[in-house]
């Protein structure tokens, strides 16, 4: 005991040696666990120190005085808080990363092309460039649309847009008449005709004569030989003066005439409606047709029905026990229906049946008539 008259705590040792935490008189520790470890370690030293003795060294430091130290909080060993540890990590890794940035070496980049490059000089050269096309190209199609200021010039570029719109109103004419059902054959009948109309230099023995020279011409090519240089000088005036004719201004309008003529025949032309369709139709081949496919249908579905359907059980273990019964066409008539009478081939005519049967009667009856008078008693 000390000099206050007071206890003092007993020092345990483990079984290696080690002195354990102070204990003051109130139980209380420097040490968090010591509390725990004086019951539990205390008992398996006593029971260990019972069985084994220690050697007189270790008994030498177990009689040792423990040294009373006031218990603080301050004196423990304080852990970092997250947000410190996340601080430091972050001081850590910024000081890596400014270590990296002073240790990385410099490389200049080497300047664009755009910097080197003289693009204003490049772009007035290609807008002066551009400049001279647009002019060298407006003056070409400005001389292009001069002409020389004449009337005869004038009225022959009229005539020829004249025979342009001409042409396309024919050619026009022509398809309509085609969606109307008019043959080629009628086309080329209104095209002579109107070249028959037209009166030109051009008379028909020197289209006879074009013609057999395009015959001529033809049976040559066909022997691989060429006309003489007369036909041949013959063929060409003749055929200057057909394309000549045939682009007339008389016969073009000629032409034009005929067809639009040929045109309004045909637009104000009866046509009838076409027969509809269910008149058309036979109906009773169409109704034996649905019939038939009715049936067709009724069929398949009885087949399926029957191949999907099944005997109840117990009728199902009959027929495997006794075996199925199947019952022949005539097994159902039996005996008694043996009777097969005899059908006639012919059907008698009632009508004429009636008749005779009518005017036999009335015989009888005018012959009965007559007999009953012969025996009526005449008065006295």
């Amino acid at each position: 005991t000390d000099p206050a008259g007071r206890s003092s705590g007993r020092t345990s040792a483990d079984p290696g040696g080690r002195a354990s935490a102070d204990i003051d008189d109130q139980g209380y520790s420097s040490d968090p666990g010591a509390r725990g470890r004086r019951h539990g370690e205390a008992g398996g030293i006593r029971a260990s120190t019972s069985a084994i003795k220690p050697p007189r060294a270790q008994s030498a430091r177990r009689r040792g005085v423990s040294k009373h130290e006031p218990f603080a909080f301050l004196t423990r060993v304080s852990k970092k808080s997250i947000q410190a540890r996340r601080l430091e990590d972050e001081l850590t890794s910024r000081m890596e990363m400014e270590e990296q940035e002073y240790n990385r070496v410099f490389v200049a980049k080497p300047p664009p092309k755009t910097t080197t490059e003289n693009l204003f000089e490049k772009m007035a050269l290609d807008a002066k460039q551009k400049s001279a096309v647009n002019r060298r190209q407006s003056k070409e199609k400005l001389e292009e649309q001069q002409r020389p200021f004449r009337f005869w010039t004038k009225a022959k570029s009229q005539e020829e847009v004249a025979k342009r719109k001409q042409r396309s109103e024919i050619a026009r004419i022509q398809e309509e008449l085609k969606h109307y059902g008019v043959k080629e054959g009628r086309m080329k009948n209104i095209q002579q005709s109107a070249w028959a109309v037209t009166r030109t230099d051009f008379t028909e023995a020197e289209q006879e004569e074009l013609r057999l020279l395009k015959a001529k011409k033809a049976s040559a090519e066909k022997i691989k030989t060429s006309l003489s240089e007369m036909d041949q000088a013959r063929f060409l005036v003749l055929e200057a003066e057909h394309d000549k004719k045939s682009n007339s201004e008389a016969y073009v309008a000629e032409l034009l005439r005929a067809l639009e003529e040929e045109l309004g025949k045909q637009q104000h032309r009866f046509r009838s409606v076409p027969v509809p369709k269910h008149v058309r139709m036979d109906m009773s081949q169409k109704l034996e047709d649905e019939a038939r496919l009715r049936e067709f249908r009724k069929e398949e579905r009885k087949n399926k029905l029957a191949s999907s359907s099944s005997l109840p059980r117990r009728m199902k273990e009959h027929e495997k026990t006794h075996g199925a019964q199947t019952k022949k066409p005539g097994d159902e008539l039996g005996e008694e229906y043996t009777f097969k009478p005899k059908i006639k081939g012919t059907i008698p005519d009632f009508k004429e049946l009636h008749l005779s049967f009518k005017l036999e009667l009335q015989d009888k009856k005018v012959g009965q008539q007559a007999q009953a008078a012969r025996c009526k008693t005449k008065p006295v």
